[in-house]
């Protein structure tokens, strides 16, 4: 830095100098430094192109998010098609979770460049993010293909596989993540999750602390190490970790609901219900953080709160086990007896429906291609009320396999007669068809299922991927805009 400050004291008009000073300020992470001489750079030479992208990319460092934008839209206004300055503002609207910004920014890029692994990426992250999951991981494959070394390819790839339910191809290309990067942390973090779904506890461990120690001011990666410590009892080990989580990001509830499960679980139950209200003031519609603040309102004697709270989670979430069997022991407590018998009886229902639905998904990990033991689990989730789980397990199968789309559609159909829900079943079966490319017949039933119950994001983006389908953009575009205002905040 000192020979180029030197440099600028004799030519402050030195466009080499001034260049490499803003060059300088990116690598050595001196964001502010640098902002003013490049912007004197673009002063001298207005027409160029890379001084506005260096500004940009420094102003973004800064967190001047809006300013940076400015300099990328003004590259596009000189040169439309400009590659960079199309990536990075795909990249900022998907961050901001804009994605009407971000959709057409992402079609000309693809449109320009198809071949670019960068472009491709964005394209499936934007169709994930509308619940166009096979078009996602197309574009995703194409990436990887196109550039194999490409980390954040792999990573963005096994990330969607994970959410999909594809642990096994979600495990390969996040292994491949970490061959290519072996200190790549959001890959060892999600390895970690898998591990944990898996019942993998000590793997999990490993991959948490390497993650935390990796990111140190990311608060999900603290937070998964302080929940894996208090599985194996290491209190004090997993309370530093949650504390730390709740110091970097002191908004986050799950951090806030661990920390709370881990006071309940070492008699501290006034803490805990303290910290389970800070939770539950934070994300109010969540079911088992709303069991758990009940939990604490019975262990400090507060049955009226404790009651109150074991009947919200009930309402969110009808098949929490754990809540019937606390709320059917307190009523019989208070002299309820009948009402009481009777969350105990559907405790015990949901506790076999549980176990079979347990032996069907190992019985099926044996023999996947076992059509007829698909089409009875769908089934047997449909008949019993479980349409988001029954969704998630059928995206699962869906990937790179259509030919299930007979059997699987066949299952919702038999479902719709008697169903407590049609509407569920009714966007069920819609989103199976978009997905079997029967976008015309997805239609009339996702119409169906807005017109019988309330319109959900699930639904809303559904409709949007059937009328593109279609070719009626405009239509899909209303219902997106509709899904983006349903769509919580990340």
């Amino acid at each position: 830095m000192e020979p180029l400050a030197e440099a600028l004291r004799l030519r402050p008009d030195s466009q080499e100098a001034l260049w490499l000073r803003g060059v300088l300020s990116i690598e050595l992470g001196r964001f502010e430094e640098g902002v003013p001489h490049v912007a004197h750079l673009i002063e001298l030479a207005p027409e160029e192109i890379r001084p506005r992208l260096l500004l940009g990319a420094l102003l973004e460092a800064l967190g001047r998010v809006d300013e940076a934008v400015a300099q990328y839209r003004e590259v596009l206004r000189r040169h439309p098609d400009q590659r960079d300055a199309l990536l990075v503002l795909g990249k900022l609207a998907l961050q901001a979770e804009d994605d009407a910004v971000a959709r057409p920014i992402i079609e000309r890029l693809v449109a320009r460049y198809p071949a670019h692994a960068g472009a491709q990426i964005l394209r499936g992250r934007l169709y994930a993010r509308g619940g166009a999951y096979r078009e996602a991981l197309l574009a995703l494959q194409s990436a990887v293909r196109l550039d194999p070394s490409s980390t954040e390819a792999q990573y963005v790839l096994g990330a969607l596989y994970a959410e999909v339910g594809r642990a096994d191809l979600a495990r390969q290309h996040l292994e491949t993540a970490l061959l290519l990067v072996p200190d790549n942390g959001p890959s060892i973090l999600l390895l970690g999750l898998l591990a944990t779904d898996e019942k993998r506890t000590e793997e999990a461990l490993v991959y948490f602390e390497r993650a935390a120690a990796l990111m140190p001011d990311d608060a999900r990666a603290h937070f998964r190490l302080g929940e894996a410590r208090q599985y194996v009892r290491e209190m004090d080990a997993a309370e530093e970790a949650l504390r730390t989580a709740l110091t970097l990001t002191p908004e986050l509830p799950e951090a806030r609901l661990q920390l709370g499960i881990l006071y309940l679980e070492t008699w501290r139950n006034e803490a805990a219900l303290a910290e389970l209200t800070r939770a539950a003031a934070l994300d109010p519609d969540n079911a088992v953080i709303r069991r758990q603040l009940g939990r604490a309102a019975l262990a400090v004697g507060d049955e009226l709160a404790a009651r109150s709270e074991l009947e919200a989670a009930l309402r969110l979430d009808p098949f929490l086990v754990e809540a019937y069997l606390a709320l059917g022991n307190l009523l019989v407590r208070q002299g309820e007896s009948e009402s009481g018998r009777d969350l105990l009886l559907r405790f015990r229902e949901l506790q076999r429906s549980e176990a079979e639905i347990e032996t069907r998904v190992a019985r099926l990990s044996e023999a996947p291609n076992d059509a007829a033991a698909r089409r009875e689990h769908l089934s047997l989730l449909l008949a019993e009320g479980r349409h988001e789980q029954a969704l998630d397990t059928v995206r699962g199968w869906m990937v790179g396999s259509r030919w299930l789309c007979g059997d699987l559609s066949a299952a919702y159909r038999d479902a719709l007669p008697g169903a407590a829900d049609p509407g569920a079943v009714l966007l069920g079966l819609g989103s199976l068809l978009v997905e079997c490319g029967d976008a015309a017949d997805a239609i009339t039933y996702l119409e169906q299922a807005r017109l019988s119950s309330a319109p959900s994001l699930e639904l809303l983006l559904a409709l949007a991927r059937a009328y593109d389908r279609t070719g009626q953009a405009d239509v899909a575009a209303r219902w997106r805009a509709e899904a983006e205002a349903l769509r919580p905040p990340q």
